[in-house]
């Protein structure tokens, strides 16, 4: 029943404290439009506030109009459909408005965070980047999509950077960390197009197959997936991310399109993080 009314995300400055029942928020100048005129409710009419507090996990709570410019909680409600673990895509920019059709759809998969990045074969350059205004559609894309696939996190959409400014923060290990069975905790997968490189559904089962599940298997901290251009990546940015601990994974036999193999991808990796028996960390 609570999946039929309406839902609408609130922003950390509006939930600077733990939520509780009871409790009195202001609403936005947008909000109240999209709640008074758009939706056409009065006060004392219900819906979904989704509740992010210091945190991607959010949470949703019933809520009701107080007034023209308040909303109250009234309880939290059971709801819990996020990935077990930060899933993340670092993406170089496409042409086009493409990168917004992969941040809806990435959004509905259960991305956490995407990294648009400049490299060495897109089109767009870092002395061109995107307007404030731009990015501001960016992160309401995601808001939006976020609400329509029952979410309880909104993704951030970070600002668009060089490939090797955003390589210098990964945290990896090594390969070797990884084939003596290790802990570790960020993963990154590199989606190439090379023969004989394993399918990115395998690396997963690889380490993470029900055969190598035990009760003292962990799941890592996060999973990033990697995209390059329509061009793919050069020789140099393909040596320096493996160098750096990256895994180089296929997508399978034929080449797809930037705005298809983040979609792809995601999807295998999501399916697999919510049927595999990980132990929380």
């Amino acid at each position: 029943m609570s999946h039929r009314m309406q839902r609408l995300t609130l922003t950390q400055e509006q939930c600077h404290r733990e939520p509780q029942a009871n409790q009195i928020l202001s609403l936005l100048p947008e909000q109240q439009r999209y709640l008074l005129k758009v939706l056409r409710l009065n006060q004392g009419d219900k819906f979904i506030a989704i509740v992010n507090h210091s945190s991607l996990r959010g949470q949703w709570w019933e809520a009701e109009i107080n007034t023209t410019e308040q909303l109250r909680l009234i309880a939290p409600l059971a709801h819990e459909c996020e990935l077990p673990i930060n899933l993340n895509l670092a993406i170089a920019m496409p042409k086009g408005n493409g990168l917004e059709d992969i941040i809806r759809q990435s959004t509905e998969i259960g991305v956490h965070e995407i990294y648009p990045l400049y490299t060495e074969r897109t089109l767009l350059k870092a002395h061109t980047p995107p307007s404030t205004a731009k990015q501001e559609r960016w992160q309401r894309i995601a808001q939006e999509a976020a609400e329509l696939a029952c979410r309880t996190a909104v993704p951030i959409i970070h600002g668009p950077q060089s490939w090797s400014d955003w390589l210098k923060h990964c945290v990896t290990k090594s390969d070797s960390a990884i084939n003596h069975g290790q802990d570790y905790g960020h993963i990154y997968l590199l989606c190439v197009t090379h023969e004989n490189t394993a399918h990115i559904l395998t690396m997963i089962q690889k380490y993470y197959g029900d055969s190598n599940l035990d009760s003292d298997t962990m799941m890592p901290q996060s999973i990033t997936v990697v995209i390059g251009a329509e061009g793919g990546w050069t020789k140099a940015e393909e040596s320096a991310a493996l160098a750096q601990g990256f895994m180089a994974v296929s997508l399978g036999k034929r080449i797809l399109a930037a705005v298809t193999a983040p979609v792809v991808a995601l999807s295998i990796v999501s399916a697999a993080l919510e049927v595999m028996p990980f132990q929380q960390r």
